[in-house]
């Protein structure tokens, strides 16, 4: 089995040379929405014809809303403060993380309408998928 970490937005990959991919809480650290649409392009291209991508991502849930505001608001957030390098990514990924919740229903609209859709939960705190490349799958 050979594994593979990229940069999503950097995908010098032949195309359609893997059977599986695995996004594991990666998609919510881009920029912006359009970010993560091109970084689920550039997944459609490297995918095998019959490939499977499975996607798990934060939620917009009450339970994570609470998870976010302990970390936010207890010790935890204040010794992030004594170490610039653990604070400064702290406060990136906060912001990418918001970004995401806010435009998480575009994504999902962007999956709906570009995806097969194999499986989908909502969790506790994530979005499960595994999907399937729709032009692909219309083929058979």
């Amino acid at each position: 089995m050979m594994r593979v970490r990229l940069d999503a937005l950097n995908v010098p990959i032949k195309e359609h040379s893997f059977p599986f991919v695995i996004i594991q809480g990666g998609l919510h650290h881009l920029q912006s929405t359009g970010q993560i649409i091109r970084c689920l392009n550039a997944i459609k291209e490297i995918i095998k014809p019959d490939g499977i991508v499975f996607i798990s991502e934060p939620s917009n849930t009450v339970l994570l809303a609470l998870w976010l505001f302990f970390i936010n608001n207890t010790l935890l957030w204040k010794l992030f403060a004594y170490s610039r390098n653990w604070h400064d990514l702290h406060v990136e990924e906060k912001t990418t993380h918001e970004n995401y919740l806010k435009n998480c229903g575009t994504v999902h609209e962007y999956i709906k309408n570009n995806w097969m859709i194999l499986h989908y939960k909502k969790g506790l705190v994530t979005d499960l998928f595994l999907l399937k490349n729709r032009a692909e799958a219309l083929k058979d």
